[in-house]
């Protein structure tokens, strides 16, 4: 493409709602560098920066002429980017056959509405087939079509329920795998084929989509023999209903007791063990 008249190879990526030029291209078009608050970018190799700077260009492909804002990066590993914004004010249409693709401009306008630039939700499947035992809870690997890295509220679809229960959880997931616990109450073992859409995550309503996970700070606190072997997100499972638990037997003063009391009966004469029942590492 033309930026400002001079040759520069692009790339269009859909996915990127704004477009990027690298730095040494921005000198080589003769552009100014306009300072501003811009938008905050996670590129592929998970850095993470704001773009405070931007230039005001032409950019010219074949018969489409466009002026858009394109925020200056040196961390982009090619000349220049062209995102959903310039897609959308070029009016064009992009067809992939294979690894070939071909970018026509068209005269047919095209509605903002039409485009989602991120998904909805994301589905999660079994990774393996597996097979639950009758009446038992299983831990059960998932996995989605997104290499999403987060913690995210996972909730059954309505379907499951019919053969066995999940509950609603929040899930760390890793690279798009993570995993959660299914109770078969039935008689009989069920068995499920790879890829049998079990839960999913809702991305409409963001504030409740990303719940955070165990903080820094409690990290930080006290550790506990946890065997090693465990998967990391059951260990840090356990972590938290260890740490829970433990806050039971805090010593107390001024006859505050606890909320929680274990209400059991005892012999005369005896006393109850405030001892906790694992040991605390060192």
């Amino acid at each position: 493409a033309l930026i400002n008249n001079k040759l520069v190879n692009c790339v269009v990526d859909t996915g990127s709602a704004i477009s990027i030029i690298h730095p040494n291209v921005v000198t080589s078009i003769n552009a100014t560098i306009n300072n501003s608050a811009g938008p905050i970018v996670k590129f592929a190799n998970s850095e993470t920066t704001e773009l405070n700077q931007h230039i005001d260009v032409n950019v010219v492909f074949r018969e489409s002429s466009v002026n858009i804002p394109m925020f200056v990066s040196d961390t982009l590993p090619f000349e220049a980017l062209l995102g959903i914004d310039w897609c959308i004010d070029s009016n064009v249409v992009i067809t992939c056959d294979s690894e070939k693709c071909e970018v026509e401009p068209t005269a047919n306008e095209i509605h903002c509405n039409s485009i989602q630039t991120t998904p909805q939700s994301l589905d999660f499947a079994t990774a393996s087939k597996i097979t639950l035992p009758a009446r038992c809870a299983q831990w059960i690997n998932l996995e989605t079509n997104s290499k999403v890295t987060g913690s995210l509220l996972l909730q059954p679809l309505s379907d499951v329920s019919t053969l066995f229960s999940i509950p609603f959880a929040v899930c760390s997931v890793v690279q798009g795998e993570t995993g959660i616990y299914a109770v078969n109450p039935t008689d009989h073992d069920i068995t499920l084929k790879k890829g049998y859409r079990i839960a999913f995550s809702d991305f409409s309503d963001p504030e409740q989509t990303n719940v955070n996970t165990v903080s820094a700070s409690a990290e930080a606190e006290s550790k506990f023999d946890i065997n090693p072997l465990l998967p990391k997100q059951e260990r840090q499972k356990i972590s938290r209903l260890l740490r829970k638990y433990a806050k039971l037997f805090k010593p107390y003063e001024n006859d505050h007791k606890p909320a929680f009391e274990h209400e059991i009966e005892l012999e005369k004469g005896t006393k109850p063990i405030h001892q906790r029942p694992y040991r605390a590492a060192l």
